[in-house]
């Protein structure tokens, strides 16, 4: 028999079964991965450094910004289909895509390390 309780349960059931809502709700807030199952799924991984770096990278060598900034996007959408697939999750070692805010942390890193890289360009300059 169904009543206005079972109208408004959730699609994984009640609180009491084997998924926990908390569960889910943690992990769709994660903001820094602790563990390597956290990767792509937390806004700030062990990959976080490297984007950085790369950016680093780009303003030392002084590619410019537009050019710079559309490689990281661009990588951030070929990962985003690659992730999608399961060669493509063994190739990053991921179980899956991405959140959106990895994606967006990751091109914001990026870019400050290209515009450290940038800025310490010109601090060898001279007057």
């Amino acid at each position: 028999m169904t009543g206005p309780a079972d109208a408004v349960r959730p699609m994984w059931g009640s609180l009491n079964d084997s998924i926990d809502a908390r569960h889910i709700f943690e992990e769709a807030m994660r903001l820094f991965a602790t563990r390597k199952h956290h990767q792509n799924r937390a806004a700030v991984d062990p990959w976080t450094i490297v984007h950085f770096g790369s950016g680093l990278a780009a303003g030392l060598m002084e590619v410019p910004a537009s050019l710079a900034a559309g490689a990281a996007v661009g990588y951030e959408v070929v990962e985003q289909v690659l992730e999608r697939h399961e060669w493509g999750k063994e190739l990053f070692e991921t179980s899956g895509p991405e959140t959106v805010a990895n994606a967006i942390v990751d091109v914001v890193v990026f870019m400050a390390g290209y515009h450290i890289g940038r800025w310490w360009n010109t601090t060898g300059r001279r007057r």
